[in-house]
Protein backbone atom coordinates (compact mmCIF):
# COMPACT_ATOMS: atom_id res chain seq x y z
CA UNK A 1 0.00 0.00 0.00
CA UNK A 2 1.18 3.50 -0.77
CA UNK A 3 0.16 6.94 0.46
CA UNK A 4 -1.54 8.07 -2.75
CA UNK A 5 -5.06 8.53 -4.17
CA UNK A 6 -7.65 7.32 -1.60
CA UNK A 7 -5.09 6.79 1.17
CA UNK A 8 -3.71 10.30 0.71
CA UNK A 9 -7.27 11.69 0.63
CA UNK A 10 -7.88 10.22 4.11
CA UNK A 11 -4.77 11.91 5.52
CA UNK A 12 -5.55 15.30 3.94
CA UNK A 13 -9.38 15.29 4.26
CA UNK A 14 -9.48 17.95 6.98
CA UNK A 15 -7.06 20.31 5.24
CA UNK A 16 -9.08 19.90 2.03
CA UNK A 17 -12.39 20.61 3.78
CA UNK A 18 -13.74 17.11 3.06
CA UNK A 19 -15.75 14.94 5.41
CA UNK A 20 -14.45 11.45 6.14
CA UNK A 21 -17.45 9.09 6.07
CA UNK A 22 -17.04 5.44 6.99
CA UNK A 23 -19.16 2.72 5.35
CA UNK A 24 -18.96 -0.98 6.23
CA UNK A 25 -19.61 -3.82 3.82
CA UNK A 26 -22.28 -6.29 4.94
CA UNK A 27 -24.32 -9.01 3.18
CA UNK A 28 -26.89 -6.38 2.07
CA UNK A 29 -24.34 -3.98 0.61
CA UNK A 30 -22.83 -0.95 2.33
CA UNK A 31 -23.97 0.55 5.64
CA UNK A 32 -23.05 4.05 6.82
CA UNK A 33 -21.23 3.98 10.18
CA UNK A 34 -20.35 7.56 11.09
CA UNK A 35 -18.24 10.62 10.26
CA UNK A 36 -14.61 10.42 11.40
CA UNK A 37 -11.50 12.56 11.52
CA UNK A 38 -8.01 11.33 10.70
CA UNK A 39 -5.57 11.44 13.63
CA UNK A 40 -2.57 9.36 12.57
CA UNK A 41 -1.51 6.22 10.75
CA UNK A 42 1.10 3.51 11.09
CA UNK A 43 2.39 0.60 9.00
CA UNK A 44 1.74 -3.05 9.94
CA UNK A 45 2.34 -6.34 8.21
CA UNK A 46 -0.98 -7.76 6.99
CA UNK A 47 -2.06 -10.36 4.45
CA UNK A 48 -3.23 -9.23 1.02
CA UNK A 49 -6.13 -10.86 -0.87
CA UNK A 50 -3.93 -13.85 -1.72
CA UNK A 51 -2.67 -14.26 1.86
CA UNK A 52 0.80 -12.85 1.18
CA UNK A 53 2.21 -10.51 3.83
CA UNK A 54 2.76 -6.91 2.80
CA UNK A 55 3.02 -3.48 4.42
CA UNK A 56 -0.46 -2.17 5.21
CA UNK A 57 -1.39 1.37 6.20
CA UNK A 58 -3.51 1.35 9.36
CA UNK A 59 -5.43 4.59 9.83
CA UNK A 60 -6.17 5.84 13.34
CA UNK A 61 -9.54 7.57 13.14
CA UNK A 62 -11.85 9.13 15.72
CA UNK A 63 -15.58 9.69 15.47
CA UNK A 64 -16.39 13.38 15.03
CA UNK A 65 -18.97 13.03 17.83
CA UNK A 66 -16.20 11.87 20.20
CA UNK A 67 -14.25 15.11 19.76
CA UNK A 68 -15.72 16.69 22.84
CA UNK A 69 -15.91 20.29 23.88
CA UNK A 70 -14.40 20.74 27.34
CA UNK A 71 -16.77 23.60 28.13
CA UNK A 72 -20.07 22.14 26.92
CA UNK A 73 -21.72 21.49 30.28
CA UNK A 74 -20.59 24.65 32.11
CA UNK A 75 -23.20 27.28 32.95
CA UNK A 76 -22.87 30.68 31.25
CA UNK A 77 -20.64 33.17 33.03
CA UNK A 78 -23.24 35.94 32.74
CA UNK A 79 -26.83 36.52 31.58
CA UNK A 80 -26.15 40.04 30.23
CA UNK A 81 -26.05 39.86 26.42
CA UNK A 82 -23.88 42.98 26.09
CA UNK A 83 -21.32 41.63 28.56
CA UNK A 84 -21.33 38.20 26.87
CA UNK A 85 -20.81 39.83 23.45
CA UNK A 86 -17.94 41.93 24.75
CA UNK A 87 -16.27 38.87 26.29
CA UNK A 88 -16.88 36.75 23.17
CA UNK A 89 -15.16 39.25 20.89
CA UNK A 90 -12.32 39.68 23.36
CA UNK A 91 -11.91 35.89 23.36
CA UNK A 92 -12.23 35.51 19.55
CA UNK A 93 -9.29 33.62 18.13
CA UNK A 94 -8.67 33.14 14.40
CA UNK A 95 -6.49 30.10 15.06
CA UNK A 96 -7.69 28.34 18.25
CA UNK A 97 -5.06 26.27 20.03
CA UNK A 98 -5.37 22.53 20.30
CA UNK A 99 -3.70 19.89 22.37
CA UNK A 100 -2.65 16.49 21.00
CA UNK A 101 -3.39 13.29 22.87
CA UNK A 102 -5.30 10.33 21.55
CA UNK A 103 -7.67 12.95 20.13
CA UNK A 104 -7.37 16.55 19.05
CA UNK A 105 -9.52 18.57 21.44
CA UNK A 106 -10.00 22.07 20.16
CA UNK A 107 -9.97 24.75 22.81
CA UNK A 108 -13.25 26.48 22.12
CA UNK A 109 -13.97 29.63 24.05
CA UNK A 110 -16.63 29.36 26.71
CA UNK A 111 -17.30 33.08 26.22
CA UNK A 112 -17.97 32.62 22.50
CA UNK A 113 -20.34 29.71 23.26
CA UNK A 114 -22.17 31.62 26.01
CA UNK A 115 -22.64 34.67 23.81
CA UNK A 116 -23.81 32.75 20.74
CA UNK A 117 -26.38 30.74 22.73
CA UNK A 118 -27.61 33.89 24.53
CA UNK A 119 -27.74 35.83 21.23
CA UNK A 120 -30.17 33.22 19.87
CA UNK A 121 -32.64 33.97 22.69
CA UNK A 122 -33.80 30.36 22.87
CA UNK A 123 -34.44 29.96 19.13
CA UNK A 124 -32.43 28.15 16.48
CA UNK A 125 -30.63 30.65 14.26
CA UNK A 126 -31.10 28.26 11.35
CA UNK A 127 -34.83 27.37 11.35
CA UNK A 128 -36.06 29.91 13.98
CA UNK A 129 -37.80 27.15 15.97
CA UNK A 130 -37.55 27.20 19.78
CA UNK A 131 -34.80 25.13 21.39
CA UNK A 132 -36.15 21.58 21.84
CA UNK A 133 -35.53 21.52 25.62
CA UNK A 134 -33.63 23.14 28.47
CA UNK A 135 -30.27 21.93 29.73
CA UNK A 136 -29.90 20.87 33.34
CA UNK A 137 -28.60 24.39 34.07
CA UNK A 138 -31.78 25.97 32.63
CA UNK A 139 -30.22 27.27 29.38
CA UNK A 140 -32.11 26.45 26.15
CA UNK A 141 -30.40 23.55 24.38
CA UNK A 142 -28.78 24.90 21.22
CA UNK A 143 -25.52 23.71 19.70
CA UNK A 144 -22.86 26.21 18.64
CA UNK A 145 -21.91 25.41 15.05
CA UNK A 146 -18.64 26.66 13.60
CA UNK A 147 -19.59 27.53 10.03
CA UNK A 148 -15.91 27.11 9.10
CA UNK A 149 -14.95 23.99 11.08
CA UNK A 150 -12.16 24.25 13.62
CA UNK A 151 -10.74 20.99 12.25
CA UNK A 152 -10.38 22.79 8.91
CA UNK A 153 -8.63 25.81 10.46
CA UNK A 154 -11.78 27.92 10.96
CA UNK A 155 -11.89 30.63 13.65
CA UNK A 156 -13.53 30.41 17.08
CA UNK A 157 -15.21 33.79 16.53
CA UNK A 158 -18.89 34.80 17.07
CA UNK A 159 -19.08 36.03 13.45
CA UNK A 160 -18.57 32.42 12.31
CA UNK A 161 -20.46 30.56 15.06
CA UNK A 162 -24.23 30.09 14.91
CA UNK A 163 -26.60 28.56 17.49
CA UNK A 164 -28.49 25.63 15.96
CA UNK A 165 -31.08 23.14 17.15
CA UNK A 166 -29.85 19.51 16.94
CA UNK A 167 -31.83 18.94 13.71
CA UNK A 168 -30.26 21.87 11.89
CA UNK A 169 -26.82 20.96 13.24
CA UNK A 170 -27.12 17.38 11.97
CA UNK A 171 -28.47 18.71 8.66
CA UNK A 172 -25.26 20.70 8.16
CA UNK A 173 -23.00 17.74 8.97
CA UNK A 174 -25.04 14.82 7.64
CA UNK A 175 -27.69 16.18 5.26
CA UNK A 176 -27.58 15.79 1.50
CA UNK A 177 -27.78 19.58 1.28
CA UNK A 178 -25.41 20.13 4.23
CA UNK A 179 -22.84 22.13 2.31
CA UNK A 180 -25.49 24.32 0.68
CA UNK A 181 -27.26 24.82 4.01
CA UNK A 182 -23.96 25.75 5.67
CA UNK A 183 -23.48 28.38 2.94
CA UNK A 184 -26.94 29.82 3.70
CA UNK A 185 -26.05 29.95 7.40
CA UNK A 186 -22.86 31.83 6.56
CA UNK A 187 -24.86 34.34 4.50
CA UNK A 188 -27.39 34.78 7.33
CA UNK A 189 -24.58 35.57 9.78
CA UNK A 190 -24.20 39.00 8.13
CA UNK A 191 -27.63 39.95 9.52
CA UNK A 192 -27.24 38.07 12.81
CA UNK A 193 -23.81 39.50 13.70
CA UNK A 194 -23.50 42.82 11.87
Amino acid sequence: MTMQRGNAAIVTHSANGASLLLFRKNPNGLRFEDEYIYEAHHIEQAPDRLGNLRDAIVFELRRVAAVVEKIDEMAPTSSDLGELRKRAFAAANATPGKSKSTASVFERSRDVRDYVVARAKGHCEGCSEPAPFLRVNGVPYLEPHHIRRLTDGGPDDPRFVIALCPNCHRRVHSGADGSTYNGKLLASMKAIEA
